[in-house]
């Protein structure tokens, strides 16, 4: 659902199945010729200097409305980049203290994190860290969109800040859409990110998130794509990391198994108009038919790389059962995260915080589905069960 492109990726889940954005004197004498001369003498040495003041304070008045004028209208030229400054970036803050209302219960989150759209940009290491403070409360484990705006690379920065590089795992996502130039954009971005912070924070590598669904791509394509990354990350790191796409649930199939190493897939009981009392246990029932008559070829177990439930707009009821709120959040999060624990089931919460960004009047929902809100209030009351 989140997207990590300029290219939107709103949209509703029209095939799940349903169940249930500043005047010279006159000389009369010696001495007053003297004394003229002498005044004149005078006269010269304080009209000179005088004059000199003078510049000077028109000098002053000058580079001070230009100073003025350049911080105040943003008219002062910028520094050149390729000139040091002698400043250098601040020290991410990383101190801070646990707070008592989480519990690392979630055995994954979706992490897409705010100013990382294309071509704005603006994420900050702070920004991040900041998050990731949150985010290491509540599980060991994230799922990032794509790798636009350094949001890869920020995120390990962060990571290993806050000293949580042999805890914290990360699925990295290659954003996939119709355009081959974000795709290389991507994949260059990639490897970079890998040659910079190694593998051993890596959960796995997704190329695309809901690409066959949006039909940016066909099947035997993004094939490719996985068997190049696949190749690419043996041969540079002689490892081997678990590459697949992520889909809806409705697109995992045999054809689908028989290119992945693993099958990933989104399931949206509220997509699929199931009232919230029914959410959690058509989740869990959908993912064991799918990952039971789908096996992939390497044996690793799949995962629900999307779950959640959107806590607004109430007037956003979707196929007459499934109704967006606080309380039916809570209520999926209740009947879902402890017991799919208890299952073994591997999951990634959707998502971290609301995203005003995804605003869009077609789909009312998109902006609400964080377990904190857009300012990082927490929404939730956040189960005490502790995930695998």
């Amino acid at each position: 659902m989140a997207a990590a492109s300029l290219t939107g990726q709103n949209h509703f889940h029209d095939q799940y199945s349903t169940v249930g954005l500043d005047t010279p004197m006159t000389e009369k004498s010696d001495w007053l010729r003297r004394k003229t001369r002498t005044s004149r003498k005078w006269r010269g040495i304080c009209c000179g200097v005088g004059i000199i003041a003078f510049m000077a304070i028109i000098a002053g008045i000058v580079l001070g409305f230009v100073t003025r004028k350049g911080k105040v209208d943003g008219l002062a030229p910028p520094p050149d980049p390729e000139k040091p400054t002698g400043n250098r970036p601040m020290p991410p803050i990383t101190q801070f203290t646990p707070n008592p209302s989480l519990h690392k219960a979630f055995y994954g989150i979706d992490y897409n994190p705010a100013k990382a759209l294309m071509p704005w940009c603006g994420l900050t290491l702070q920004n991040v860290v900041d998050d990731m403070i949150l985010v290491s409360q509540l599980t060991n484990r994230i799922r990032l969109y794509g790798m636009d705006c350094s949001q890869a690379d920020l995120t390990f920065q962060a990571i290993t800040a806050l000293n949580l590089n042999t805890t914290l795992k990360v699925v990295l996502t290659l954003w996939v859409d119709k355009d081959p130039v974000t795709y290389q954009r991507q994949y260059d971005t990639l490897f970079r990110v890998l040659d910079t912070y190694g593998t051993d924070m890596v959960q796995g590598i997704s190329v695309g998130n809901e690409v066959l669904f949006r039909g940016d791509m066909s099947l035997a394509a993004l094939g490719e794509l996985m068997k190049t990354v696949r190749t690419a990350v043996k041969t540079r790191y002689n490892k081997t990391l678990p590459v697949f796409t992520s889909e809806i649930g409705s697109n995992l199939n045999a054809s689908l198994a028989a290119i992945s190493d693993e099958l990933s897939g989104n399931f949206h009981p509220y997509f699929a108009g199931t009232g919230v009392d029914e959410a959690a246990k058509w989740t869990m029932l959908q993912y064991n038919t799918t990952m039971e008559t789908n096996p992939t070829s390497t044996g690793l177990k799949g995962a629900i790389s999307e779950v959640g439930w959107p806590s607004a707009p109430a007037s956003a009821v979707y196929m007459t059962y499934a109704v967006p709120g606080l309380a039916n959040l809570q209520t999926m999060i209740d009947t879902f995260i402890c017991q799919a624990n208890a299952a073994g089931i591997p999951y990634y919460w959707f998502e971290f915080q609301d995203a005003a960004w995804k605003n869009d009047p077609k789909v009312p929902v998109e902006p609400y589905w964080g377990i904190f809100d857009k300012d990082k209030g927490l929404k939730i009351k956040v189960p005490t069960c502790v995930a695998p």
